[in-house]
């Protein structure tokens, strides 16, 4: 039995087994949620429990504008598990592995059965894999949806009718990210390379597609016009939101930022940057080797155009977005990413690729030549990278608030009273009661405080509150802290309670 497994078994393929099978295991195990995070998770509750009618206050309509795909996927196996945060995790997790095949599939078609395998060691293996993918974010069925678009694009150059899947595979991807619809762009990419412009627009395939892209968007148009009365209405709100986004530095309101701190923060802001461009940081010179052997191949310009012109358009679209933003809206184009990196492990570590002239002469005599050893190690600095990324994102002050608040908030609150917070998607989660964002207008505030609706008033300023309406709280007699949380001496979360 040990022998056939030792035959059958190569080193990539135990090493995507063995890496995967930990983040399998330790998806078992909740994780303190981010802020879109908690959305989804919150958003497919109130599917399971309420429908798909949005009958919360107005603000709330922008979760119900979120992509939905994730969430309507975990809605989906709530049906048969009922809410459990376990299940949305695992779910993921089994979404990431379908990611790992489809980028498998899509180096395995481009080049061939070993790049493939490489492809997805990459994936498997990239320094912020594991940040997107361990948890709950929307990243994960886009990887799916992404290489599966490409991959039925450059089928349907001999087969046309792999336009209809990739026409269904565009619209999932749409609603994967929003802005994942710009694969569309690296598809029409592969067919102008190709050279079939005119072939395929005189295929009725290609018009089918199109069809089939817009059938598997109409429930999400019904969807909004049903909670909004336009069609594109959560589009439209989802956009709206993004114009208040801005790139500030978040500091405890109590302590000015010092000068170190504010290059900290520029500092901080260029690494968020660069750090998608070079994912997985670790494998780069393979992905160099592999983009400067393909610059004259269909396949290799293409994957290129994928990952130049999404860098290009986000930062030109969000030049004032906040980090996170640019950490995670440039991982759209991992897929590409990995797909190049396999390349490059597949010329320096095989045997394949050595009749082609362009690859003899770009290896020349790198120092990753036939030196698996070397490959093995940046694999696992990349696999620490990754944990260590987890880490600090995960004991991150604005998403590991101490658990302890919030059960203070459930424990000592009735199921009908309202929390107002400003981080109210995970105290939503925690605490298991409506919690809605603190009007930043003081009348406001006061007219919902005396609604007799609401229970408390939850500040955590780790995150973003309206100064105004923190002066506000501090000084209205209508208010008096209730519990008071501090760090390194000064306050981080504050519960105010109404006055009788």
């Amino acid at each position: 039995m040990m022998e056939w497994l030792r035959s059958r078994l190569d080193w990539v393929i135990t090493i995507i087994i063995v890496v995967n099978g930990i983040r399998g295991i330790l998806s078992a195990f909740p994780v303190p949620l981010t802020w879109d995070e908690a959305a989804y998770v919150n958003l497919a509750n109130d599917f399971y429990y309420f429908g798909f009618i949005c009958y919360q206050p107005l603000q709330v309509l922008l979760d119900f504008a979120r992509v939905p795909l994730l969430t309507y996927i975990i809605y989906l196996a709530y049906l048969i598990t009922t809410p459990n945060i376990i299940v949305a995790q695992i779910l993921t997790y089994l979404i990431s592995l379908a990611g790992i095949y489809a980028v498998y599939l899509l180096g395995k078609e481009i080049y061939s059965k070993t790049v493939g395998k490489f492809s997805a060691l990459a994936l498997s293996c990239g320094l912020t894999f594991f940040v997107i993918f361990w948890g709950v974010l929307s990243e994960v069925p886009y990887i799916v949806f992404s290489s599966l678009f490409l991959l039925f694009i450059i089928r349907a150059q001999k087969n046309p009718k792999y336009y209809m899947p990739a026409g269904v595979s565009l619209t999932l991807c749409f609603l994967s990210r929003y802005p994942g619809a710009l694969i569309l762009l690296v598809g029409l990419a592969f067919i102008f390379l190709s050279k079939n412009v005119k072939k395929t627009l005189k295929s009725p395939w290609f018009y089918l597609g199109i069809i089939f892209a817009f059938l598997t968007v109409l429930p999400w148009l019904y969807f909004s016009k049903i909670n909004t009365g336009e069609w594109l209405g959560l589009l439209r709100t989802f956009f709206a939101s993004t114009q208040t986004w801005n790139r500030m530095l978040y500091v405890n309101p109590f302590a000015p930022p010092n000068p170190l701190q504010i290059i900290s923060f520029y500092l901080e802001s260029a690494v968020y940057a660069v750090i998608p461009i070079f994912t997985p940081a670790f494998l780069f010179p393979y992905f160099y080797i592999a983009s400067k052997t393909e610059k004259s191949s269909i396949g290799g310009k293409t994957l290129l155009f994928w990952i130049l012109s999404n860098i290009l358009v986000y930062f030109l679209l969000m030049p004032n977005s906040r980090l996170v933003d640019f950490f995670r809206y440039n991982q759209t184009s991992l897929p590409a990413f990995c797909v190049l990196i396999g390349f490059g492990l597949a010329i320096l570590l095989t045997e394949e690729f050595r009749d082609r002239k362009n690859v003899i002469n770009t290896v020349g005599r790198s120092i990753l030549k036939n030196k698996k050893n070397i490959a093995l190690l940046l694999l696992i600095l990349n696999i620490s990278g990754g944990f260590i990324g987890v880490f600090m994102v995960r004991t991150n002050p604005e998403v590991a608030q101490p658990l302890p608040v919030y059960d203070y908030l459930k424990y000592t609150s009735y199921p009908w009273q309202i929390i107002l917070t400003n981080v109210y998607p995970m105290a939503t989660h925690y605490t298991d009661r409506l919690c809605i964002w603190i009007p930043d207008i003081p009348s406001w505030l006061d007219a919902w405080a005396q609604s007799g609706h609401v229970r408390a008033i939850f500040v955590s300023l780790f995150n973003y509150v309206p100064v105004t309406t923190l002066i506000h709280l501090q000084t209205s007699p209508l208010y008096e802290p209730e519990l008071v949380l501090y760090q390194n001496g000064f306050p981080c979360m504050i519960v105010y309670r109404v006055v009788p």
